[in-house]
């Protein structure tokens, strides 16, 4: 009986096997003069070595890569047809772009906020199109993990949202819960200003969390929240690698390499068992440290593998 087993389990495996090897044609598309995103000039490199992954694992497949930046919409219209089996997207600008030709082709979203991929997922669910991706940002219990491991004696956690953050409170407010931090937030209109808003709540001793939403935290925003979080004493603490390069004290982010191996395995499920999960964030995660911000914080001992091992720890208690 047992050999009968074996005999079917071998089987099933090389069927799986053979479906997945079937020839596919994916596009991967960017624009390259996308200014709404710090990760524009990461996007051509983004793209090559996704498409060497895939292609070194499944030569079967055909992978192409397209700026669309100057293409009119018959001509993404084209090459969504010539892409029939999955489009594979860099940027928020770029999924909205493809999500305009209305396409049947399944799209698979990298470097798009949780806010703008869950709502063009409802919008589009009407039109049968399978929209799914890993979120541009880390996951916000991750970003209080970090903060914990710098200073576990605050605790008062702070969050400015927007019109579409703030459906998320409830998340968030069960989220400080767990860590017993206060949670201070403030919901704010487009014309509001961040900074302003950020100082009128008199903060202390506690941590700014910037969140992946251009509303309140754009370059401009965030440059501008800095000198008013020298001034309070309450650093920043990011969600992505780029809030952490122009301000935040430390960021907790996703990295390339990672999201590259994650991008393909959900890929490779997918056309092997044609299942199409929902987006979720990346598991695996970075540690950046503004060493700069650090001194001026009088952080000057912070380590990017320590408080890495510190939230791992946590993790698993």
């Amino acid at each position: 009986m047992l050999l009968v087993g074996c005999q079917v389990s071998t089987k099933a495996i090389s069927e799986v096997r053979k479906t997945a090897d079937l020839s596919k044609i994916i596009g991967i598309y960017y624009l390259a003069n996308d200014v709404s995103t710090d990760e524009t000039k990461s996007f051509t490199n983004l793209s090559a070595k996704l498409k060497t992954k895939i292609s070194s694992s499944h030569p079967n497949w055909k992978v192409n890569i397209y700026d669309i930046a100057t293409k009119l919409p018959f001509e993404i219209d084209d090459l969504l047809k010539l892409n029939k089996d999955l489009a594979v997207t860099l940027g928020e600008q770029t999924l909205l772009k493809i999500l305009a030709s209305r396409s049947k082709v399944p799209i698979f979203s990298l470097n798009t906020p949780r806010v703008t991929l869950d709502r063009m997922r409802k919008i589009y669910a009407d039109l049968n199109i399978q929209l799914s991706g890993i979120y541009r940002e880390q996951p916000f219990p991750n970003q209080l993990a970090l903060a914990k491991a710098i200073q576990p004696d605050y605790e008062n956690i702070y969050v400015l949202l927007g019109r579409l953050s703030r459906f998320h409170l409830n998340d968030y407010k069960n989220d400080v819960a767990l860590l017993k931090y206060n949670l201070k937030y403030r919901i704010l209109e487009n014309q509001d200003s961040t900074a302003a808003y950020f100082s009128g709540m008199l903060p202390k001793l506690g941590f700014l969390t910037l969140l992946d939403n251009s509303q309140q935290f754009d370059l401009g925003n965030i440059e501008l929240l800095l000198p008013v979080s020298f001034q309070l004493d309450i650093p920043m603490i990011g969600n992505r690698l780029i809030h952490g390069n122009i301000g935040a004290l430390a960021s907790i982010y996703s990295g390339q390499n990672e999201l590259i191996e994650e991008t393909y395995k959900i890929i490779e499920q997918y056309f092997t068992h044609n299942k199409y999960q929902a987006p979720k964030y990346l598991k695996n995660f970075s540690v950046f440290v503004n060493q700069q911000i650090a001194q001026s914080f009088n952080y000057p001992n912070l380590d990017e593998k320590q408080l890495k091992l510190i939230i791992n720890k946590n993790f698993s208690q």
